[in-house]
């Protein structure tokens, strides 16, 4: 008897663990032990359901079969921890989408620079117009409007500074030679030869001439028209240098494409016209700490967006 009933307990404890993969909803039969005693892989959490078993021809009724749970597809959301001082409610419906990433404190040559970077998560452009930045000195700066288009006649106002995915803006205590921040474009390092900015605009201008409309000029001429530096113009010495008989072509790739207006005309539709980077121009002194501080970027209702130390 107490044979019997062992052998009862081991069958159960088999099917029980078998039938959490077989699937079945109602019932489950073997062929023989052997089959019973097949365990399966792979299982994941475990809910048991009640069914009846069959086994060489014997009924075992209300067995209890664990069932396979599959855990959810959907990614654990990530705990956020605020930093000191703040909590939960305080955090910026923009909280790790825009990082402070450095400063760096002016002397009498160059100014203060604070630069900061958008997320490259984030799934639409960020205005940070009227954000500002704290210290710990009671230091505070003020975000301003900046030009996403500049425009060839210059006759434009700082709007909106609208942040898309991964781009950067430099902010410098010193005045806009031009009277607004910007976005950078292919052309801007044109705007060096015409007012000076402190520091310089990048110089990664397009090309002034395709091969193929020079291939003809004569070879004094190609070789005045391929030495203009990028974003350049040319000197005097470089245009009184135009042979005659390429006079005209020359003089008109030299002259008339050395300049932010022809340039913006020439590729404001290319795809890659538009850089990731602002520079935006405070006019006033940021006098963070370079040493030690910690900076507070908040957003216009003084929610904190990211702590830079």
């Amino acid at each position: 008897m107490g044979k019997i009933f062992w052998l009862i307990v081991i069958i159960i404890m088999a099917v029980a663990l078998h039938g959490a993969f077989t699937g079945l909803k109602g019932g489950v039969k073997f062929e023989n032990l052997s089959d019973l005693l097949k365990l399966p892989s792979g299982f994941n959490r475990v809910a048991t359901t009640t069914v009846n078993v069959s086994v060489s021809g014997k009924n075992y009724m209300n067995v209890n079969k664990p069932i396979s749970v599959s855990p959810s597809n959907q990614p654990p959301k990530p705990v956020i921890i605020p930093p000191v001082g703040f909590d939960l409610n305080q955090l910026s419906p923009y909280y790790g989408q825009v990082e402070l990433t450095s400063f760096s404190l002016g002397n009498s040559i160059n100014p203060s620079r604070l630069d900061m970077r958008s997320a490259a998560s984030i799934a639409a452009s960020i205005d940070i117009r009227g954000w500002s930045v704290e210290g710990n000195r009671n230091v505070r700066i003020l975000i301003p409007g900046a030009v996403g288009d500049y425009i060839p006649s210059g006759l434009v106002s700082e709007n909106n500074l609208l942040l898309n995915k991964s781009e950067t803006v430099s902010f410098y205590s010193n005045y806009s030679p031009i009277g607004v921040g910007l976005k950078l474009n292919e052309c801007t390092g044109y705007l060096n030869n015409t007012a000076k900015f402190i520091p310089e605009l990048p110089e990664n201008c397009p090309a002034i001439y395709d091969k193929s409309e020079i291939i003809n000029f004569s070879g004094t001429c190609q070789n005045l028209i391929t030495s203009v530096r990028s974003c350049g113009v040319p000197t005097s010495d470089q245009i009184n240098s135009v042979p005659k008989p390429d006079e005209s072509q020359c003089r008109s790739i030299l002259t008339g494409r050395t300049n932010y207006q022809n340039c913006y005309n020439r590729h404001r539709n290319d795809i890659n016209f538009f850089a990731k980077e602002w520079r935006v121009w405070i006019q006033s002194a940021i006098n963070f700490d370079s040493g030690h501080d910690r900076l507070l970027l908040l957003d216009k209702d003084g929610f904190l967006v990211d702590e830079y130390v």
